[in-house]
């Protein structure tokens, strides 16, 4: 069977975030360290305009314009990615847990870390705006 570069391609998209989803929120044993972690970031205008850029490029995919959990690649998921916007976060609800979970990934779920992908103050900024876009229960 010959394969195109587009196929590999493709295959490899889907591939490379379900092979290495790493064990990442503080519930699932992440580092205590972690749970010290303070959002350095400022929440204004300015920085959740450039946090729904890099969601939009990021994380849009899977979780959809609105973090509901219906984008277009996250349907194809077999674990379906987190709706942003209900009360219910599994893998926790402060900015050291969530912030732990994007740059790590989840364990047991295909979401991927985005450690190599983004810069600290891009993770933080990309926080600020999921808090944006559901409850801020647990916020510190």
């Amino acid at each position: 069977m010959r394969w195109s570069s587009r196929t590999l391609l493709f295959t490899s998209v889907l591939m490379f975030p379900l092979g290495l989803a790493a064990s990442g929120s503080l519930q699932d044993g992440a580092s205590a360290d972690a749970a010290k972690l303070t959002n350095p970031v400022p929440v204004n205008a300015t920085t959740l305009a450039e946090g729904k850029q890099l969601f939009t490029k990021n994380c849009l995919s899977c979780h959809g314009a609105l973090g509901k959990g219906d984008g277009k690649a996250g349907a194809i998921l077999k674990v379906p990615p987190a709706d942003l916007t209900d009360e219910m976060w599994v893998h926790g609800s402060t900015d050291a847990e969530i912030f732990t979970v994007i740059r790590d990934g989840a364990k047991g779920t295909p979401m991927r870390g985005f450690a190599g992908r983004m810069t600290m103050k891009e993770l933080w900024t990309v926080l600020n705006y999921v808090r944006s876009l559901g409850p801020s229960k647990g916020r510190t």
